[in-house]
């Protein structure tokens, strides 16, 4: 009976943010959106690409130079209060234009000095930087608000930004909340909105910001997905990696202290802990071979993630320390 009623909660919470999906770019050689709402994009000079599983022209690469996709024709797709933007994406150098931004997401207004800007921007910024910046079209001042987290060194990482009817904004990378704010300006995000893209970020007549790497299945919804609901996003695609073979597992887990990590194959292998914060405990570890030893008995109670990177694939297992 308690796995009946598990099954019944997860798709109800499934069926739920599916119905509040208006744009979905699963970029499988194609920029067209499959949400039925023909939010299609045109493809200005990236180039299909394998995706996170290695799957060919299943993601598009973007130069960091002048690639980017354009949106509906530049019209507004968030028109909601509420919203998400979801996308999977690898960065492989530095981003382009005047301010080197590596942007995964824009919709705003051209002018970038005025007080009312309408303003939804997902990127990573030359400090190192994960940002999610939102302002009303009718802000009283130019300042809107810019959440920021370290952005991950390499690889495929999930990216998740949200405006929810509590108006706070949050933001997630591999399905941990790593920053949230409380929106405080009023009006819409949608009024004289002039660019609407995947890997650009323009105003002020200039290009600000150019994506450097790939891009893979950007999803936009018209509501505030919870954190059950990305973490059913991230999780999903990692099964979907992990589906013909398990290539890591973890013994004990849960674990008073010592982790025995091993791998299906004996690969040079990265490795990254982080905490439910997602802060970063331990990283740039790595191995050749099939075995790795860890001792976390100093890290306190709690829940941690292990990142993996082998065969060209991120894992994500979830640690519980004792």
């Amino acid at each position: 009976m308690k796995n009946l009623l598990l099954i019944l909660l997860l798709t109800a919470s499934i069926n739920s943010f599916s119905q509040c999906l208006i744009a979905h770019y699963p970029l499988n050689a194609t920029t067209n959106d499959t949400s039925g709402n023909a939010y299609h994009g045109a493809n200005m000079g990236a180039t299909p690409t394998n995706d996170r599983s290695l799957t060919p022209n299943s993601a598009y690469n973007f130069d960091g130079l002048t690639n980017y996709i354009n949106l509906n024709n530049n019209i507004p797709i968030i028109v909601t209060s509420e919203f998400t933007l979801s996308a999977w994406a690898s960065i492989l150098g530095p981003g382009g234009g005047q301010n080197g931004d590596i942007t995964i997401f824009e919709q705003r207004d051209e002018n970038g000095t005025l007080s009312a800007i309408s303003t939804i921007v997902l990127t990573a910024d030359i400090s190192g930087n994960t940002a999610f910046f939102l302002r009303s079209s009718t802000a009283s001042t130019a300042t809107g608000v810019n959440l920021t987290s370290p952005t991950p060194s390499s690889g495929w990482h999930h990216y998740v930004a949200s405006m929810g009817v509590d108006d706070t904004m949050r933001l997630y990378i591999d399905a941990i909340e790593v920053a949230k704010s409380i929106f405080t300006q009023t009006g819409d995000f949608f009024t004289s909105v002039d660019h609407v893209n995947i890997g650009s970020h323009h105003y002020n007549g200039a290009t600000k910001g150019l994506f450097n790497g790939d891009i893979d299945n950007v999803k936009i919804y018209n509501c505030a997905l919870t954190p059950v609901e990305i973490d059913s996003l991230f999780t999903t695609g990692v099964e979907h990696l992990t589906a013909s073979k398990n290539l890591v597992s973890i013994y004990p887990n849960p674990t008073s202290g010592q982790l025995s990590i091993s791998l299906e194959e004996a690969n040079t292998t990265s490795v990254t802990i982080r905490n439910s914060l997602g802060q970063i405990l331990l990283s740039d570890i790595s191995l050749s071979g099939d075995q790795l030893e860890l001792d976390i008995s100093a890290y306190p109670t709690g829940v941690y993630f292990l990142q993996v990177e082998s065969e060209g694939k991120l894992i994500t297992k979830k640690i519980i320390k004792q």
